[in-house]
């Protein structure tokens, strides 16, 4: 027994001293040499040379995080010891990683104004409900916030896509194809989809026929007005396959065009379709309005597909901050203080 027993610590011994010795027997990134510079390590024969520039870099790394997160938990007046404790266990993921790194959270949006959610005020600054939703993530992260305007709705989509910001906000409805290339998040608010449909020509077609709104639009000559380049243009092609689709670049013009009867109605959400009303008092006496109630439209926010953890963050933030919770009244009231602040 003796003999065995000096055999087999004679055996671990040897692998032990492999493993310190041998130059491939470790990778760099997995050795404990915290106490040691990488010259000392080299010089003793525990490293590589090759194994010297990847720790380098890792321990370059680390520092440049600890630093960051140091100043970040310092401004939270915490002490050293509650410090190093958090330094230890920090662990970003890297999609967040990139954001604290920058400083910076890029944030997408449509550059015409839609209030309540965007819009310039008396000012001259950005305002609105995704204004301040953006701001207050920027804030949330301890970064400054930088919007990045786009043309269309698309075009804050496809800037997403390519990463040229790290999310979009703007009112965005959610689609089956825009699920395919980013991740939605963040649900602030829940719309119907609605309808403002021209009286004189809905009664020409459904005159004591008692149609269906589906049933109208399988009609011949049932066009259907939206938004160019908006979520509404693929809804109505959805919703109403049989329908005539005519788009328009602002929702205004699709409204008049309603009215004059060049298309039978102008497709969009509850909330458009009600402040349409409200600021066009003599509107109902050319159209009618049709809440779809079965026709959810959710309101998020987008990341590209390679960012799950920040996606996660978002809704979470969403989750926890009920004054970012809208429906239509609260955002009747955004609306009403909008109007009173920029007359």
């Amino acid at each position: 027994m003796p003999l065995i027993a000096f055999r087999l610590s004679v055996l671990v011994f040897t692998f032990f001293l492999s493993i310190i010795t041998s130059p491939h027997g470790v990778a760099a990134e997995n050795f404990d040499v915290s106490k040691q510079s990488t010259d000392e390590l080299l010089a003793q024969g525990l490293i590589t040379k090759d194994q010297k520039v990847v720790l380098d870099a890792k321990r370059a790394r680390e520092k440049s995080l600890d630093n960051s997160l140091q100043g970040k938990l310092s401004s939270k007046n915490l002490d050293s010891g509650q410090i190093a404790l958090q330094l230890q266990t920090q662990s970003e993921a890297p999609d967040m990683l990139c954001i604290s790194n920058t400083g910076v959270l890029r944030v997408a949006m449509v550059a015409e104004d839609a209030a309540p959610f965007v819009f310039t005020n008396k000012k001259g600054e950005l305002d609105g409900i995704d204004i301040t939703i953006a701001k207050a993530i920027a804030k949330d992260l301890g970064v400054k916030v930088e919007f990045v305007k786009a043309a269309s709705y698309d075009d804050v989509v496809d800037l997403v896509i390519n990463k040229k910001v790290n999310m979009g906000i703007s009112k965005l409805s959610v689609t089956s194809d825009r699920s395919k290339k980013i991740r939605y998040a963040g649900s602030y608010v829940t719309l119907a989809k609605a309808m403002l449909i021209n009286r004189m020509e809905l009664k020409k077609i459904n005159d004591k026929k008692n149609l269906t709104v589906q049933e109208i639009f399988e009609l011949p000559d049932a066009k259907i007005g939206v938004v160019e380049s908006s979520s509404y243009e693929k809804y109505a092609k959805t919703i109403f396959p049989k329908a005539e689709i005519k788009t328009y670049k602002t929702w205004d013009e699709a409204v008049g065009a309603m009215k004059k009867g060049e298309v039978l109605a102008a497709f969009r959400d509850e909330w458009e379709v009600r402040k349409a009303v409200q600021n066009q008092p003599g509107l109902l006496i050319f159209a009618d309005t049709i809440i779809l109630k079965d026709q959810e439209d959710p309101i998020q926010m987008i990341v590209p597909w390679s960012s799950p953890q920040f996606a996660h963050y978002l809704d979470r933030f969403i989750l926890v901050n009920s004054k970012f919770h809208y429906d239509m009244p609260k955002l009747y009231e955004s609306y009403k203080n909008y109007k009173s602040e920029n007359k």
